[in-house]
């Protein structure tokens, strides 16, 4: 377990849905990565790798579901 402040590595096994805060405006079904801060946010360059999509919209702060998925390269 990292302590306050520092990374920590995660192993998604599968699939499956999860909650996540998120860092700024997401669509529905938006493709999402991860902030500095580990908030979920809209995928928007090429080389980004995409850890879900999000099943509802929402602004920063709010907490949705989203889709889990293995990572991949952001392609636009």
């Amino acid at each position: 377990k990292p302590t306050s402040g520092k990374e920590a590595a995660v192993c998604l096994i599968g699939s499956g849905t999860s909650k996540v805060i998120l860092g700024g405006t997401v669509a529905k079904d938006d493709e999402l990565i991860n902030d500095t801060a580990g908030k979920a946010v809209k995928a928007d360059a090429n080389g980004q790798y995409v850890f879900g999509q999000a099943l509802a919209a929402g602004v920063s702060g709010d907490i949705v579901e989203v889709a889990l998925h293995y990572d991949y390269e952001y392609d636009a």
